[in-house]
């Protein structure tokens, strides 16, 4: 029941910052930070400070520890700009593995969050992330 509850209060979320009308869009990506337009200002976003990115039809909610901000953009678009710190592990989620606290076969743990890891995306995460951890 607590799982249904948590979707219902996600969608529930999403519509209310989408009905908001806050729409932002990111203006520019550098080697370690975006500036996302949010209400006529540029605001720069560090790399470093992104939890994780999730994808909502045609936009983005990047979520850093202090904030959530929404950008008209898709998840293959950004990935494409992000460094190889950040991982796709399913089909709504990119995640920075620099955050990951803990994870198991199906989910991560980054701080309050867990992220489910697609069962397409499993095999890339643990070669790319646990193998690459193991060579360090």
């Amino acid at each position: 029941m607590s799982r249904f509850r948590k979707a219902v209060q996600k969608a529930v979320s999403y519509h209310a910052l989408l009905k908001k009308g806050e729409k932002q869009h990111i203006e520019g990506i550098e080697d370690d930070y975006i500036f996302v337009k949010s209400e006529r200002r540029y605001q720069k976003v560090h790399f470093s400070d992104i939890l994780f990115i999730e994808g909502l039809k045609d936009y983005v909610i990047i979520q850093c520890e202090n904030q959530r901000l929404i950008t008209l953009m898709n998840l293959k678009t950004i990935l494409e700009h992000l460094p190889s710190s950040f991982l796709r592990v399913n089909k709504s989620y990119i995640v920075n593995t620099d955050h990951i606290d803990a994870f198991d076969n199906n989910d991560i743990q980054i701080g309050k969050y867990e992220i489910a890891i697609g069962r397409s995306y499993r095999e890339l995460f643990f070669e790319k992330y646990v193998m690459r951890k193991k060579t360090l």
